[in-house]
């Protein structure tokens, strides 16, 4: 099963839009960033107002991560203060980055939480996820794997992690 099902016998909400934007370009920092947005992430998949239930699966968590290091293999960027962690890499880009360079961008049309560009109906958390900003993304998509595979979990196990189910334009 993959992780974006787009299924079009899923009733759309009338007043959804539609980013028909392929290229998102921004600054960071000092830096102009230009980020292939991709084919998934240009519908917004469902409105969840109850935030408790937008949980990402492991499989939603490791897409996102595969698209963060392609954006890293097109751009070199320096991570700017106060999370400056020199050149970012793959292995140093933690959800600060993350959050200014994938999700504030690609919600931002939508305004709309992370979880709730990806997911096409609540996604009931199996598992809280409770962690440092400051941790590197690569670490804990490491820990989540390694949680799923040592007790036989599958891709779809689901996982509530603020900076994801949170609205990061509205967060009063």
């Amino acid at each position: 099963m993959p992780c974006f099902r787009r299924n079009s016998e899923v009733p759309l909400h009338e007043a959804e839009p539609l980013c028909n934007r392929r290229l998102l370009e921004f600054s960071y920092g000092t830096q102009k960033v230009r980020l292939k947005v991709p084919a998934s992430y240009r519908r917004r998949g469902a409105w969840i107002e109850d935030t408790a239930r937008r949980a990402m699966s492991l499989c939603q968590l490791e897409e996102l991560g595969g698209h963060a290091q392609q954006l890293l293999k097109r751009v070199s960027l320096q991570a700017p203060e106060p999370h400056s962690v020199g050149v970012m890499t793959w292995g140093n880009m933690n959800l600060y980055h993350l959050n200014d360079l994938m999700v504030m961008p690609l919600t931002a049309a939508f305004e709309c939480s992370f979880v709730e560009l990806v997911a096409m109906t609540p996604q009931d958390p199996k598992w809280f996820v409770s962690h440092w900003w400051g941790t590197p993304y690569h670490d804990t998509l490491t820990m989540l794997q390694f949680h799923a595979k040592t007790r036989n979990l599958g891709k779809h196990t689901t996982y509530w992690v603020c900076t994801f189910a949170m609205n990061q334009h509205h967060l009063e």
